[in-house]
């Protein structure tokens, strides 16, 4: 189902629409996040807009609750995960930073409209060791330029690093690009979070 069509669909069954989905971010303990709207108004957006917003560091946490915590009971948690491993829209972003060999279960987002917001938020499971949980939200600041892909995969690849993991990043030409061969740019913004098991998602900032 297409987002227009599910947030029309099923966000009336959630709790009186956008209103319900913000008090469910307040249940999760996220004091940021908010919808507002549905589509496709919602995508009527330009930097420093209040409205319909989230911030990388929660949507982490909620994600972390959400696939990995008690915020869901085991059937819909593990449904939640087949849904997002099943996914296909986000192959030339989170999936293409990190390892090859991770498992990743991943929902993409972004606008058509102007400033090319583009997002990304996954739960990616390497060969050993805990989860990660990775959300990654840009922008452009020009509101006639188009969404790049490439700052997302990009981006994914410094959590991967910092756990050890010795990865190109993409679309790198010359065997020996490295991560301090590039920028990224400084409307990309993200949040990782290494889960420890099941245990419950840190408390909210103060």
């Amino acid at each position: 189902m297409r987002a227009l069509s599910a947030s029309r669909t099923v966000l009336p069954l959630c709790e009186r629409g956008p209103a319900g989905l913000t008090r469910y971010y307040r249940s999760l303990g996220d004091p940021i996040g908010r919808l507002d709207r549905y589509e496709p108004e919602l995508n009527d957006w330009k930097p420093g807009e209040k409205r319909d917003t989230v911030k990388p560091a929660f949507m982490a946490r909620n994600l972390q609750r959400l696939s990995l915590g008690d915020a869901l009971v085991p059937e819909d948690r593990q449904r939640l995960n087949d849904w997002l491993r099943a996914s296909i829209t986000g192959a030339e972003r989170i999936r293409a930073g990190v390892p090859r060999d991770w498992v990743v279960g991943d929902k993409t987002g972004g606008g058509v409209g102007a400033y090319a917001p583009g997002s990304d938020i996954a739960v990616a499971w390497p060969p050993s060791g805990a989860p990660v949980i990775i959300a990654i939200y840009t922008n452009r600041n020009d509101p006639t330029a188009t969404m790049d892909n490439s700052v997302i995969a990009k981006a994914a690849t410094l959590p991967a690093r910092a756990l050890g993991y010795s990865i190109r990043p993409p679309g790198a030409r010359e065997q020996g690009d490295t991560i301090d061969s590039w920028r990224v740019p400084s409307t990309a913004c993200g949040e990782s979070r290494r889960a420890l098991g099941q245990e419950r998602a840190p408390r909210r900032a103060g």
